[in-house]
């Protein structure tokens, strides 16, 4: 792949489908001061090597062989604040765009995107700007979860994969009480009257989440990117 150089901007990959992996390193092998830091299949690939190499640029999938995309968002701004992140999925449901905005990414990407268009949007990102798509599908601001902080949307996530709230406190390192209080918290903010509405209304983002990471697999491990130019 690409050698280090002062001159060129780095760009690191995570993607766990070698075809769209090959793809990507495709496109920015066209593209005039960039270069190929690495890639990865994994995040617990990804972080190390991140670490060590310090791209100008991580462009990654989201929900990757059953690890969370939050929590590896989550992980990837708490130990590379000053690395710009391009989310580059199938997952292109505007609730999760306009999410993973507020959670700092400064890209978001749907895998059927031309190569024009993701030569715009690493141009663009790595300028320091922002990309993302039209304000129709990013600017959801009735969708009662965006209203949830960071910790709330945690707590979400982990009630929709069936976690017991005990479980929940265990994961984060936190009191089954404070854990209670957030729940609370979480009912009122998504207009949830009872413990199992918010279940069920977690569950629901939840599946919406991994159907959109798999629903489209397959087509994206044959086809890649799209070829226009």
């Amino acid at each position: 792949m690409g050698s280090p150089d002062d001159k060129e901007k780095q760009i690191y990959l995570v993607d766990d489908h070698p075809v769209v992996q090959a793809a990507l390193a495709g496109v920015v092998a066209g593209m005039a001061g960039c270069a190929i830091a690495g890639s990865a299949g994994s995040p617990s690939q990804a972080v190390p090597e991140i670490d060590e190499r310090r791209p100008d640029l991580i462009v990654t999938d989201f929900n990757m062989g059953g690890e969370d995309g939050f929590d590896f968002i989550y992980l990837l701004k708490q130990k590379f604040p000053h690395i710009p992140i391009l989310l580059f999925t199938v997952c292109d449901q505007a609730r999760i765009g306009a999410r993973a905005k507020r959670e700092g990414v400064n890209g978001f990407l749907p895998k059927g995107a031309s190569i024009s268009e993701i030569r715009e949007a690493l141009n663009t990102v790595l300028g320091g700007g922002e990309w993302f798509p039209p304000s129709e599908l990013v600017n959801h601001e009735e969708s009662p979860e965006l209203s949830l902080s960071r910790r709330e949307f945690q707590i979400f996530l982990k009630i929709g994969q069936g976690q017991t709230i005990k479980e929940v406190a265990s994961d984060l390192g936190i009191s089954a009480k404070t854990a209670e209080n957030h729940r609370e918290n979480i009912k009122r903010k998504t207009n949830c009257r009872s413990a199992l509405q918010l279940q069920m209304k977690a569950r629901d983002y939840v599946t919406m989440l991994t159907e959109g990471s798999s629903g489209s697999e397959e087509k994206s491990e044959s086809e890649g990117p799209s070829g226009s130019a």
